[in-house]
């Protein structure tokens, strides 16, 4: 991963931290890379089991570093990234209940706009209605 890389024992003291996962994040999230929102999602799922492994408390995510992968899905062109945005804020209001509800971490109307977004646009079936039901929590 290109935040990890310079993680190694001989290393500066230098940690990979929500900064600069939320930088590369954001990075992915404003290519054009067909393979950009992938590339995301696996630094968030990467975040997330550092941050539970207690090992990486500084790389608790936040409703930024969240944001940035849900844009990344919302502007991905591929077939069911509508519904992985979806899943995106579930496991943000997880990921929140879980840390003790902060409020960097909370699932707020950013959040919620780009995923109703990312289902709008997908013209999936049923995308009307899943917007809907967003709309009502």
């Amino acid at each position: 991963d290109e935040v990890e890389d310079d993680d190694d024992e001989d290393d500066d003291g230098v940690r990979p931290n929500v900064v600069s996962f939320t930088a590369a994040c954001n990075a992915h999230a404003r290519s054009t890379d067909p393979k950009a929102a992938r590339r995301a999602q696996s630094l968030l799922d990467r975040m997330i089991d550092l941050w539970r492994s207690g090992d990486y408390p500084d790389a608790r995510p936040n409703a930024y570093t969240f944001n940035a992968v849900v844009t990344a899905w919302a502007r991905c062109r591929e077939r069911g990234s509508a519904n992985r945005a979806v899943r995106l804020l579930g496991v943000m209001s997880d990921c929140y209940e879980v840390a003790g509800r902060p409020d960097d971490l909370r699932p707020d109307a950013r959040a919620y706009n780009m995923v109703i977004n990312a289902v709008a646009r997908s013209r999936e079936p049923g995308c009307a209605d899943r917007a809907r039901e967003l709309l009502g929590r």
